[in-house]
């Protein structure tokens, strides 16, 4: 718990003093990149998926190139695996790799698209999605290559966005799910659209069953739910609650957002679809899998700009009175940030992903040589 709440407190405190001017700003995003870097680089058993890496990687080792083809995983991630067994034997590698091809992007990302890259660094750890790069190691790679790629849906450029989801399929096939939302964020949320997603969702909530059933017919079919009951396994609602509470404060905010940048579009509706899958999960806790995808450039992106669009509406609404201006600048700042930081404190406190403890590869080899 204490190395979590210690690169949240030093990637926020850091950020104020050094995100003044550009100089500043590319400081930071090198620092805390190197920060979140070396802690998802030198864990060792974090994460549920860190030992079945681990073990693939072990595996990978005499394999022929023949041999892993015929392999279940994405030949994309594979082939890094295999060119990685080929020269270290020690699977540690791997981890150190995926770690920089996760970090790296998403730190210049934040670099090219945030004022205050500490507010994205603040979003990435709260909303829980750098915990999952420690787990999902193959989709949170998809994810990042997909995020890079939502410039092409504002440009209106679907074949470069279709070449940029068809990359990230070699990741995690999950990510061809994006063809389809290509048309969906760029849609506008208004008012109306809302309660037509509402509606719908409030539909598919309710058939998510028979849902599943029928495509997983010809899809996935061993996530059907009606020969699978691990597929009835839901997530506490929590988490729907949470992101529910960030979209609606970012629905109420969309005027000052869009003005400021029409992407802001995208990534409103990134918030809504991270709430959609999130609620089909407190049902089939699978399904929340794709909410990644929509919850990683909401959470670098949306986040910082949701705080500088409260000062604005603060500032507009007491323009004249500096003494309501400050108060209400505050308690809305400090309401936003508690309520993530509070989810934070409660995805570790319930192991979230498999996160905690949090042991390093040095902690391990003290151990092992005191037995």
């Amino acid at each position: 718990m204490i190395t979590y709440n210690l690169i949240l407190a030093v990637s926020v405190i850091a950020g104020i003093p050094l995100c003044r001017n550009k100089a500043g700003k590319i400081v930071y995003c090198v620092l805390a990149g190197l920060m979140l870097f070396l802690v998802a680089a030198l864990r060792s058993r974090v994460g549920y998926d860190y030992n079945s890496y681990a073990a693939a990687y072990i595996y990978s080792v005499p394999e022929t190139l023949e041999e892993i083809s015929y392999d279940r995983m994405e030949k994309g991630y594979l082939m890094i695996t295999k060119l990685l067994a080929d020269y270290v034997v020690g699977f540690q590698i791997l981890f150190v790799v995926i770690a920089a091809v996760i970090t790296v992007p998403v730190m210049i990302f934040v670099y090219r698209h945030c004022e205050k890259p500490y507010l994205a660094v603040f979003g990435f750890l709260t909303f829980g999605v750098y915990f999952n790069s420690l787990c999902f190691l193959r989709q949170t790679v998809a994810a990042v290559i997909v995020m890079c790629g939502l410039k092409y849906i504002e440009k209106g450029n679907f074949f470069r966005f279709a070449a940029v989801v068809i990359f990230a399929s070699c990741f995690h096939i999950s990510a061809v799910i994006m063809f389809l939302f290509y048309f969906l964020l760029k849609i506008k949320i208004t008012p109306t659209v809302l309660s037509v997603y509402a509606a719908a969702s409030a539909v598919i909530f309710t058939f998510s069953y028979e849902i599943m059933v029928f495509v997983t017919r010809f899809f996935y079919s061993n996530y059907n739910p009606a020969s699978n009951p691990h597929m009835m396994n839901g997530l506490t609602p929590i988490y729907t609650i949470f992101f529910g509470a960030v979209f609606i404060i970012a629905f109420l905010l969309r005027k000052p957002l869009l003005e400021k940048d029409e992407f802001n579009s995208i990534l409103i509706n990134c918030m809504f679809f991270t709430v959609f899958f999130e609620l089909i999960g407190i049902k089939h806790s699978i399904v929340a899998r794709p909410s990644l995808y929509f919850a990683l450039p909401a959470s670098v992106a949306l986040i910082p700009q949701i705080f500088d669009a409260m000062i604005q509406k603060c500032s507009e609404r007491f323009k004249d009175d500096k003494h309501k201006q400050t108060v209400s600048k505050t308690a809305a700042v400090m309401a936003v940030m508690m309520l993530c930081v509070g989810m934070y404190e409660y995805l570790i406190s319930e192991d979230y992903n498999g996160v905690m403890p949090y042991r390093t590869i040095f902690s391990d080899e003290m151990y092992e040589s005191g037995e």
